[in-house]
């Protein structure tokens, strides 16, 4: 299992992750909250319930947002590397449990997962960054009361939990920080997409018909999540994401601020260079990378294709709509290239190469 943490992290962009309200937020007092970080060190959590003192970040340099899911949000921002052995834990766990607390000594929203190594952390010299993503998040908020789970999404809801306290949204999130801290929004990043597409439950699917079922991508009900209508249907729903963080900001940004909008990296091997044989055993038992040849090239090549298209074309219609709007597009799709699961000359640390 351990080898496997930072890959699977990678693959848990879309997973259903259960973000349930932390004890610690249960009156209402972290829900809402986000920590922060200055380009010079200092670390601090502010308040994002509405727009007063508590939720001004110090400084009077720009801030960088992160919105989102789990690939920007830091997931896996513990580990350092791969390992095998459990006697091993401490050479990959760098940065331990503690890395998700964002909010004093507690994560503001239990598996939101928003670590200190997120992305969004490494900003220029007099900068600060705030990092509003949660690992599990879909274009629109949630709320279970069943299992008292709520994962803030890209919209303005403001939902009442089990516990008493409100849910916010992540555009209305970034919508109090704006007004908080006038003319100091530089830089927005969003990932947003791949929960929506079930991306997570794809590949889950992939891996159970190796062990038992058969190729996932020959399964009508898997290969229809990337397929037109749905593709249409998601398109709408992250360009309307988009819209919402563009009003969220409205007036109170930086002059000219930007918007970064991000697509998936792949996590996993194709057939062609992925480094163990085609059997149980190995992509089991020694590998831990479970798909047929035929599903790790359909989920390369048909499924994160499509995905990342879809918020490649949301971004574009976006700016036909925004035209005065600074929207970047960041493409990610090779960025594991040589480092995916279970790919040629990828190995864990205790074993050499």
């Amino acid at each position: 299992m351990h080898r496997l943490i930072p890959a699977v992290a990678a693959i848990a962009m879309a997973a259903s992750v259960t973000v349930s309200v932390s004890p610690a937020s249960a009156d209402g007092s972290t829900i809402n909250s986000a920590g922060y970080l200055t380009s010079d060190g200092k670390r601090g959590v502010v308040d994002l319930t509405a727009t007063g003192a508590k939720a001004v970040v110090p400084g009077t340099g720009p801030i960088v947002v992160s919105l989102g899911d789990s690939y920007i949000s830091g997931e896996a921002g513990r580990w350092a590397g791969n390992v095998i052995k459990t006697s091993n834990f401490g050479v990959t766990d760098a940065l331990s449990y503690k890395a998700y607390d964002d909010a004093g000594a507690d994560e503001a929203i239990k598996d939101c997962h928003r670590s200190r190594q997120a992305e969004v952390n490494f900003t220029p010299a007099g900068s600060a960054s705030v990092n509003l993503a949660c690992s599990g998040a879909t274009a629109l908020s949630d709320y279970s009361s069943k299992s008292n789970t709520w994962k803030p999404g890209i919209d303005f809801a403001q939902q009442k939990v089990r516990s008493g306290a409100v849910g916010v949204g992540q555009a209305q999130l970034l919508k109090n920080l704006a007004a908080a801290n006038p003319g100091r929004i530089g830089f927005i990043v969003l990932s947003i997409g791949g929960n929506d597409f079930d991306f997570g439950t794809i590949v889950g699917t992939c891996v159970e018909g190796f062990i038992k079922g058969g190729p996932c991508s020959k399964k009508k009900e898997v290969t229809s999540k990337v397929e037109e209508p749905n593709i249409s249907k998601q398109r709408d729903k992250i360009g309307a994401a988009i819209d919402r963080l563009i009003s969220a900001v409205g007036d109170k940004g930086a002059p000219n601020w930007t918007l970064m909008v991000q697509d998936y990296p792949s996590p996993v091997a194709t057939s062609s260079t992925i480094r163990y044989g085609e059997t149980y055993n190995q992509r089991w038992g020694d590998g831990g990378c479970p798909m047929y040849n035929v599903d790790l090239d359909w989920a390369n090549d048909v499924a994160l294709t499509n995905i990342d298209r879809t918020v490649r074309e949301a971004v574009d219609t976006q700016r036909v709509s925004h035209p005065t709007q600074n929207i970047q597009f960041l493409e990610l799709k090779e960025a594991l290239k040589g480092h995916r699961l279970c790919e040629k000359n990828v190995y864990p640390l205790d074993q050499p190469f």
